[in-house]
């Protein structure tokens, strides 16, 4: 090992990767085979200062920061169907008249164009006639 002298009564070691940046009292050379072992003499390490983390590193704990936000908002943010339409609760044959008892509103997403011609109030079909046979379950428009 070759010291490097640091300060006053210190040298740096200069050997393997092992006690590399260690801080070696210059007292302690030439004494391994001392009887008696003085505290003050041994040797003294120094921790390498930690270093803050590189712009990659906060870039990537941004960018998991956005994505678990992003999947917390899409799944909590679906609150599903947000009109109501009219169905029918029986089948309902041509000619017969349709009744609030006889369609109930269900909740539904639909495109705007049958949204628009799909009845959404028990009011729009009091007093309507079927003009063909209709199923359980049908849209009503």
């Amino acid at each position: 090992m070759t010291p490097i002298t640091m300060n006053k009564g210190y040298s740096r070691s200069k050997g393997s990767s092992s006690d590399k940046g260690q801080l070696v009292d210059k007292g302690s050379f030439g004494n391994e085979g001392a009887a008696s072992h003085d505290p003050a003499s041994s040797p003294v390490t120094v921790a390498p200062r930690r270093r803050l983390p590189s712009g990659r590193a906060v870039a990537g704990a941004a960018l998991v920061t956005v994505a678990a936000v992003g999947a917390f908002v899409m799944a909590t943010g679906d609150t599903g169907p947000t009109s109501a339409y009219l169905v029918t609760n029986r089948d309902i044959p041509l000619g017969s008249p349709i009744t609030a008892q006889d369609v109930s509103l269900e909740p539904m997403e639909l495109s705007p164009t049958v949204a628009n011609s799909s009845m959404r109030s028990l009011a729009a079909v009091e007093g309507a006639v079927a003009v063909r046979d209709l199923q359980v379950g049908e849209l009503l428009g």
